[in-house]
């Protein structure tokens, strides 16, 4: 089973992934939702999900202050509304750069 964390400061935001993924991907395991980074961190740090679903604007910083706080390197999909951030996106090493409309 695949662990995932969801990482977006707008909580609308993070039921929509979740019902995407639960229903295209029944297997999958939903470890960690959170939208503020210090505690985005503490969580993923705990749970060590496999991947990372992680927005650029959170709550008290970026998506990239997460990454920066974590442990270990899960995979990480940025899932943000802006585009400018996909090179730094790709300095940090992330999986893939999804933009939302």
């Amino acid at each position: 089973m695949i662990s995932i964390a969801i990482i977006d400061d707008e909580e609308n935001n993070r039921l929509i992934i979740r019902n995407i993924l639960k229903s295209r991907f029944p297997l999958i395991s939903i470890s960690v939702e959170e939208g503020e980074v210090q505690a985005a961190i503490e969580k993923i740090n705990l749970q060590r999900p496999d991947l990372i679903l992680l927005d650029i604007q959170l709550i008290k910083g970026s998506g990239f202050d997460v990454i920066n706080g974590l442990e270990y390197e899960p995979k990480v999909v940025f899932t943000t509304a802006y585009s400018e951030f996909a090179l730094q996106a790709i300095k940090v090493k992330a999986f893939d750069y999804l933009l939302k409309l």
